[in-house]
């Protein structure tokens, strides 16, 4: 049984990822958590080769799934 290609290499990006490939739940967890200590979200994206929206998408994500 042959695979389907991923959406990436159609080039289109999935839902849950970044340009640079997917974000796991503790990349993000860990985000959320440095964001919320007050660190500054340019710094955040910074340690985690990410851009500042997608610090915020990660900070949303990990605030929905806790409610």
């Amino acid at each position: 049984m042959l695979k389907q290609p991923s959406a990436i290499h159609k080039g289109f990006l999935k839902k849950d990822s970044a340009k640079n490939g997917p974000i796991s739940s503790v990349v993000r967890l860990s985000i959320a958590i440095q964001f919320f200590a007050g660190r500054d979200p340019y710094d955040v994206s910074v340690v985690h080769g990410i851009s500042h929206k997608e610090v915020y998408r990660s900070v949303w994500r990990v605030v929905d799934a806790i409610d």
